[in-house]
């Protein structure tokens, strides 16, 4: 129950992606989650709350992308819907989501992430990923 139990789990979780060890990584990521929910809930200042969410958001988005690694598509698609549209991290999301639904045959929706980014609230996010894979899709089309 420390304050830096989350940051932990998180770090642990990283290790174990980077060696390769998916499920003690998912694991860790998943106690990430819950404990930085549990902190977020009992914090008392508005700041310590969005930092904990932050961390939170953090820990979601690494499950999806094992989820994605281990080619679960439909999966990592229900995760990423955990991630709040006003979020710090929604911007980046968009391109994860994107590859999940390409990799599915969903090219009208790849499509449609990938112009996202055109959005005029988007426009300071700028990924050449995206324009490279608004190209295979309409390819795929």
């Amino acid at each position: 129950h420390h304050t830096f139990s989350g940051e932990a789990a998180l770090i642990k979780g990283t290790i174990r992606n980077l060696e390769r060890k998916n499920s003690e990584a998912l694991s860790f990521y998943n106690s990430c989650i819950s404990k930085t929910s549990e902190m977020e809930s009992s914090a008392k200042g508005d700041k310590l709350k969005r930092y904990y969410n932050y961390l939170k958001e953090t820990c979601i988005i690494r499950t999806a992308r094992l989820s994605i690694e281990e080619k679960k598509y439909d999966e990592s698609l229900k995760i990423y819907e955990q991630i709040d549209k006003r979020s710090y991290k929604w911007p980046y999301i968009l391109l994860d989501q994107a590859w999940a639904n390409y990799y599915l045959g969903d090219f009208n929706h790849t499509l449609g992430l990938a112009v996202t980014y055109k959005s005029p609230l988007l426009e300071s996010y700028f990924f050449p990923e995206a324009e490279v894979l608004t190209a295979l899709s309409y390819y795929n089309l």
